[in-house]
């Protein structure tokens, strides 16, 4: 019997069993949609007042997510003061994100419940970020999101304002978001993975995915330009530009630098930024591969002629 008790004890500290609730969780789902709704800051006050689950949820979703989806900043603020975990994480759809990654992300497509976009919604977002970053959110947590086909897994919030502008969101914002994350302590070269159906990039850096963005013909002017401008705060922030991913494809695994993905696209000035910040076109990449040889490879003569 003592052993049972043990396993169903150890099974209700998992599931969350036990763990302090507020106020809030007792008053009907139709009045906590209206409080978010309108944004009652008085209301939630009261219904926290004697604190709040570090983790409790609202139709699975954490409460700091459903303010960050309501642009509620002070709704943010008020959870933080109360004690609630601005870390935690809701799964839903194969997201795993937390307020954070949904506020670095912007008004990305592909968001799970995905709200409309008020009027000053940039603006608001803006404030979003401030104030998780200000309470103490932490700028490097890992997340998982399906993106335009690709998986992305473990990757922090700042890849995520990055992603964001291949994936339709809009691009100052993003631009903000990255700004934002890095002037608050986000690792540069923070590491995650890219996974698409028989290929897989592990170990990239937002320097890399920014690299790819900028480089991508097939994306709107507007979009790689302002992958370039995130590829120049990365830069400036000291970001390797000689860090190496894995690029694994029809059971082979090759390395990838920066400068190696940047050849293959047709925009010469991430190249130009790249190697004016030290990167090496004739870093090894294995078999013999070199940035050099991809850009010859590729046959981009205006990249190659680049190449000191």
């Amino acid at each position: 019997m003592k052993g049972l008790l043990l396993v169903i004890a150890a099974a209700c500290a998992l599931a969350g069993c036990g763990e302090p609730r507020s106020a809030l969780s007792r008053v009907p789902d139709e009045e906590v949609v209206r409080l978010f709704e309108t944004r009652d800051a008085a209301r939630l006050r009261a219904l926290v007042a004697g604190g709040v689950g570090p983790r409790e949820r609202f139709e699975g979703l954490p409460l700091s997510v459903v303010c960050a989806l309501r642009d509620w900043p002070e709704g943010i603020a008020i959870l933080a003061e109360a004690g609630y975990d601005l870390d935690a994480r809701g799964t839903r759809d194969g997201f795993r994100l937390a307020a954070l990654h949904y506020c670095a992300a912007g008004a990305l497509p592909a968001e799970p419940a995905p709200q409309p976009r008020r009027a000053g919604a940039k603006a608001a977002n803006e404030r979003l970020l401030g104030a998780l970053l200000a309470h103490g959110a932490d700028p490097d947590l890992p997340g998982t999101v399906a993106l335009g086909g690709a998986t992305l897994r473990e990757a922090p919030p700042l890849a995520l304002a990055v992603a964001a502008i291949a994936g339709g969101g809009d691009p100052e914002e993003a631009i903000r978001a990255c700004e934002l994350l890095v002037a608050n302590g986000a690792k540069v070269d923070a590491r995650f993975a890219s996974e698409r159906e028989g290929r897989a990039l592990r170990g990239l850096t937002p320097l890399m995915l920014a690299t790819l963005t900028a480089a991508d013909p097939s994306l709107p002017r507007e979009a790689q330009d302002a992958a370039l401008a995130v590829c120049r705060l990365l830069v400036g922030a000291g970001a390797d530009v000689s860090a190496l991913a894995t690029l694994q494809r029809a059971g082979r695994a090759e390395r990838r630098s920066a400068l190696a993905f940047a050849v293959a696209g047709e925009d010469p000035n991430v190249v130009r930024l790249l190697l004016g910040a030290g990167a090496d076109p004739d870093q090894p990449l294995g078999r013999g591969v070199t940035p050099r040889a991809l850009a010859e490879a590729f046959g981009n003569r205006a990249v190659a002629r680049l190449l000191p």
